[in-house]
Order: structure tokens, then sequence, then C-alpha cells
């Protein structure tokens, strides 16, 4: 008789179940190979969603080695969770300096921070809570914390710019570029080349080259191409820019079986394309 494939990939990858438990549907689960990732540090991670299924979009993100990324994409889609992967990559660095930014510091408290260090109770983030160092998410003078390699994540807000403004960096997360529920203005291509500007980190101790420079950017689709983000991220990948299209179904095992069809049935035509499939309706 034939072997069992799923007892086989068992076997040949240890802490497969692991990852498995809690999934609504763990027969659907392979584990995504991401560089420089064990698999002893996917199954502690506490979201792990990423690496709940090969993931299109998300391979291709993992792949690319562009200087600036922008991840556009609809509701749901795993932008956020993605680029944490990567910034947890990079945080690898010793003594690293890597920014999360989003409009307002309200945003970031509501939202990516969730994303990447979980709550203040149990549930996980991106970033493990055994990764956590020191907390200093909270301060008034200047949010960020610190992991054991002495690597600092700072959070910032762009109404608050003198918080982090005055820091250089290596990396750097833009989330929720544009997003269409915001009352009080979007992220600006003049935000994006000033954030651009701070990277300019050099030092750490991971080595002679110091650690890699990359800006990340998180975004649902405006509603046509004249967009200051199509103008800076052409369809085409070059070494300095890079656009990856987020479509929500991609993610589809880390959402409710009916998620994807409900929301088809409920809005037009025009919402599926921008919100679901994450392209411009012009």
């Amino acid at each position: 008789s034939q072997p069992n494939p799923i007892a086989v990939r068992q076997a040949a990858q240890p802490g497969l179940e692991t990852a498995r438990r809690g999934l609504k549907h763990p027969d659907r689960v392979r584990v995504m190979e991401h560089p420089d990732v064990s698999m002893s540090q996917r199954t502690d991670q506490g979201r792990g969603r990423t690496f709940r299924g090969i993931e299109t979009c998300q391979t291709k993100f993992h792949q690319c080695r562009s200087y600036a990324t922008l991840l556009i994409g609809g509701v749901r889609a795993g932008k956020s969770v993605a680029a944490g992967n990567e910034l947890r990559r990079l945080a690898k660095h010793p003594g690293n300096r890597i920014l999360v930014v989003k409009h307002t510091m309200v945003e970031v408290q509501r939202s990516i921070k969730q994303t990447l260090f979980g709550d203040d109770a149990f549930q996980e983030g991106v970033f493990p809570k055994h990764w956590i160092k020191e907390n200093h998410s909270k301060s008034q003078r200047e949010p960020h914390y610190v992991l054991p390699n002495n690597t600092k994540i700072y959070l910032g807000g762009l109404n608050d710019r003198g918080k982090w403004g005055g820091t250089d960096y290596s990396v750097a997360l833009i989330d929720d570029v544009f997003n269409p529920k915001r009352i009080g203005g979007q992220i600006t291509k003049l935000d994006f080349e000033y954030i651009d500007g701070r990277l300019s980190f050099t030092g750490g101790s991971g080595g002679a080259e110091g650690p890699e420079r990359r800006i990340f950017l998180t975004s649902n689709p405006p509603a046509n191409k004249r967009h200051w983000l199509y103008e800076e991220f052409p369809e085409y990948q070059t070494r300095d820019r890079a656009l990856i299209h987020f479509p929500t179904e991609d993610n589809r095992d880390n959402l409710p079986p009916d998620y994807i069809e409900e929301k088809t049935r409920q809005y037009g035509e025009a919402w599926v394309k921008r919100y679901l499939k994450g392209l411009p309706v012009e």
C-alpha cells in the first residue's frame, strides 16, 4: 500500500502537528518554507497566520528583495501579517532599528501593535512574547520594544513626528497607507519620502555589512490608477520598487469558510474588484 502523504510530511517536518492546532481546516494546511525561519520559530508564533498554507502573494513577497515594496490588496488579505514576518526576519540583526508607522498613534495602538505584538494579556502577535526583552510601547516620549539582541522596534504616528523623527532606522513599515474609511486625511507621497529619508542607520553588531535597509508599505487599493502609490510603484519589479497584489482569496484558509462568498453576494462588482481582488476600479 502507498504511504500516507500526511504522515510522511509530518515525519519530514517535526512540529507540523503543533502548527495545525487550533485551525479550522488542518487537513488543508501546508507549512510554507519561509527564508531564515526554522520550524521551531514557526510553531512558537501565536498568530502564525502567514504559515497556514502556501499563499501565492505571500510567497512572492517573502522572496522579493526590492528596496521598497508595496503590499496592496483587499480586506483581510494578510498584508500586515506578511509585512510583520519580514520585520521579524530583519529584527534578527543585533542592535537593529525598525520603525512602524501609521497615520496616527491611535491607529498604531488599535491595530498594527496588536498584529505584531499581541495584546497585554495572552494573545501572541507576529513577535512572540518571549522575544520581547523590554516593552516601552506606552511611553509618552518614545514608544518602542527592545528584543533580546537589543534590536529596537519603534512605534509612531505621522501626526506626532517629534517622538520618532529624530532617530535613524534601517527598516520601516508604513501600514495602511490608503484607507477609504479614514477621516482626517491619508498618508501622502511626502510622508513616504520623509520616512524613506530616515533610513540611514548603519550600526548594530551583526557584521561588517550592517543591517539590510528596506521599507514596506501596506494599503487598500485606491479607486484609480492616478493615485501616487501607482505612480511610485509600477507593476513591473525593479531593484528599488516592487508592487505585490494581495487578493483576499490567497488568505482564505485564515478566514471563516464562507467569508469571501458572503461578501461577494452582499456587495457589487466594483466593491469585489477593489476590496477582495485588491485592484483599482478604474
